[in-house]
Order: C-alpha cells, then sequence, then structure tokens
C-alpha cells in the first residue's frame, strides 16, 4: 500500500503530458487537399434485341470532391458532356476498346460520340453468348465480361377488371395474371415492365375548334403489383400506400428471382390503371367522354430476363437509394469491373402484347 500511494503522484503527471502530446499531432485539413485518385469507369447493358449497344466512360471522383462540375467542364476541353446527362459526371472521349465475342475478337465496327462509344452487334447473337469489352485510357486498363441470358416465357396472360381505392391507387383498374414458365436446372433473374398505350380519335369540329390535333396517343408505364415473388413478401410496392408505421423496401426497378418457382410455372399478379371512357387531358384541356370518337387500347407486358451481375447491380443499387439515412452506412453499389468501377450487363428480352382492341363511342 505505501508502494502505491509512493507513486500516485505519477498518474496525473501523465494525464497532463498525455494532453499536451495528443494536442501536438492534432491538425486542421481542408477537404481540397485529400486526394484520392480517380479511376475509370465504365457502363454498359447489352440488350440482345438491340442492333446497337452503347458503351459509357468516365472518370470516379472522388467523396471529398468540392470542384464546380459546371465550371470544370467549361474549362476543360477534353471533357465532355450531352445535354442529358448527369452535367457532374465527366464523359471520356477516345477510348481504346475491344470487343471480344465468345473470346473472338469483333470487327471494329463502331462509332465514337462526344458522351459513349456504340457498338453495332450483329444479329447472330444468341443466348449463352459471352461477351467481354476491354478498354484503354492513359495507361489505365480495366475489362468485364456477361453472358446473354436465355429468353423468358410467357405462357399466358389473363385479365380481370376490378375497382380499387387504396390510398394512392383508386378508380378501374386492369389486373393481368401472367403466367410464365421458368428456365430449367438454372438461377433466373428477371425484371418486368407493362406499358399502356391509348390512341384516341377526336370529333374533327371540337378539335378545330379547340385547336388540338384529331389523333393523340397517351402512354402510360404505370404498375402496380402486391406478388410476393416482387415485393418479396412485403405489404408495400411501387406505389401502394404506407402500413400504418411500417415501412418496407420498394422495388424500384421491378426486378425478381425465381426463388418461389424454380424449374416450374408461376402466374405473376400484377394491375395497371384500366383504360375507361372517362375522357383524359390533352396538355391543359380536358376532353369530355361525348367528344371521343374512338380509342384504340394495347397493353405490352416486356419480361426481361437479367444476367447474374446486372439483378446484383439492381439489387444493390436500390438498397443503396433505400438506406438513405445519415446514420446508415452506405450499401455498397455491386461492380463487375475489373480493374475500375461499373457495370457490364446483358438482357433478353420477351415483347407481349397482352389487350388490344378498339372501342367506338
Amino acid at each position: 500500500m505505501k508502494n502505491f500511494k509512493k507513486y500516485t503522484w505519477f498518474i496525473p503527471v501523465f494525464i497532463i503530458i498525455s494532453g499536451f502530446v495528443s494536442c501536438d499531432f492534432e491538425s486542421e485539413k481542408e477537404i481540397d487537399d485529400i486526394y484520392v485518385p480517380s479511376r475509370l469507369v465504365m457502363n454498359s447493358i447489352i440488350l440482345m434485341q438491340n442492333d446497337t449497344n452503347r458503351v459509357y466512360f468516365s472518370d470516379s471522383k472522388s467523396i471529398f470532391s468540392t470542384e464546380n462540375s459546371r465550371k470544370a467542364l467549361k474549362s476543360e476541353s477534353q471533357y465532355w458532356t450531352s445535354w442529358y446527362a448527369d452535367p457532374k459526371v465527366y464523359y471520356l472521349p477516345n477510348v481504346q476498346t475491344a470487343l471480344y465475342k465468345n473470346d473472338i475478337l469483333q470487327p471494329d465496327i463502331y462509332t465514337n460520340s462526344k458522351d459513349s462509344i456504340t457498338y453495332y452487334i450483329d444479329k447472330q447473337i444468341k443466348a449463352g453468348d459471352k461477351f467481354k469489352i476491354e478498354a484503354n485510357q492513359d495507361g489505365r486498363k480495366i475489362s468485364a465480361s456477361t453472358t446473354i441470358p436465355i429468353q423468358p416465357q410467357i405462357l399466358g396472360v389473363d385479365t380481370i377488371a376490378f375497382y380499387q381505392n387504396n390510398g394512392n391507387i383508386y378508380g378501374q383498374q386492369l389486373r393481368l395474371l401472367i403466367r410464365i414458365k421458368d428456365q430449367p436446372e438454372i438461377k433466373n433473374y428477371y425484371r418486368i415492365f407493362v406499358a399502356t398505350d391509348i390512341e384516341v380519335q377526336i370529333d374533327p369540329e371540337y378539335a378545330e375548334y379547340h385547336n388540338l390535333p384529331e389523333k393523340t396517343t397517351l402512354s402510360y408505364k404505370t404498375m402496380n403489383t402486391d406478388d410476393p415473388a416482387i415485393t418479396n413478401g412485403t405489404p408495400k410496392n411501387n406505389y401502394n400506400t404506407d402500413f400504418a408505421e411500417m415501412e418496407f423496401m420498394q422495388n424500384y426497378y421491378n426486378i425478381f428471382t425465381d426463388d418461389l418457382f424454380t424449374n416450374s410455372e408461376y402466374t405473376l399478379n400484377v394491375y395497371i390503371p384500366y383504360p375507361s371512357n372517362s375522357g383524359f387531358y390533352s396538355g391543359y384541356s380536358y376532353i369530355e367522354p361525348k367528344y371521343i370518337k374512338s380509342q384504340k387500347i394495347k397493353v405490352t407486358i416486356r419480361l426481361q430476363a437479367l444476367s447474374p451481375e446486372l439483378y446484383q447491380y439492381y439489387n444493390s443499387l436500390q438498397k443503396f437509394l433505400y438506406h438513405t439515412d445519415d446514420v446508415i452506412e452506405p450499401f455498397r453499389v455491386f461492380n463487375n469491373i475489373e480493374g475500375g468501377i461499373g457495370i457490364l450487363g446483358s438482357i433478353n428480352q420477351l415483347k407481349y402484347i397482352v389487350y388490344e382492341n378498339e372501342v367506338f363511342y
């Protein structure tokens, strides 16, 4: 006990010295002084049904970057951006690229533009073909590969009209019961879209008096679903209302897997606003039903088979978009570019016209 008391004077002295030492090592640093080298970014999705496919190249930007991007784009002549692109992204021209199909180098059938490289892919492409893109920009080399998935199958579609009044969804709806067949012996990844096009014929005298076109086409891409395969079993989806204080991650991209129907048939359950004769808006003008001569309605389903890496990219991206709380660590977005950042994926798409008729008034 005496020895302990003898050395207790050392404790406060140690604390004081530690405080001075720690202060000596503290320093302020401007964010602009933190240098993080940029990486080459490549983004491309190969759609089997397209004759051409674009590849976008850009430079990554550090999270510490505070530069004014618009000002930089005006001052840096070697960088370009397009009017529809994000002005905060630098698109790099003159990137050396090579396209391989099933390990065979393809002819240089492509064009360079200010924001991308467009490849012209021959019509001989088929499911199972493997594509690889290699790129080199100022010594920075990157590469990525993707394999075209098997086209999905739609066996048939049944329709049911019903009325719904649930939060943001109300009025007449058209339910689509889509019977699909899963490809056997492989893991399958899907994405679904539904588009409604209504071609409206207006009374000629009314159209002339109000300076409106006699024929106009309205397009809608609204789709709702309560199918567990798409909602992951949660009661909320793209447009559904919240369930009291419960909150569920939304499926922004309408992606899903075959977990519930592996190697078998399944009926997807989605619904859309029912095209009715209740009138419509043309610009700011409301057209009453009595002035509508006819409506030609077409509902088209696009069911896509996604390559595994593209599904992982969409899945991680919507998790990143959902977790926006500053307290939560950001979710890492999937990347399959070797030596760089970005995504190279592929899609095999099936278009199916469900509902097409003409209604006269």
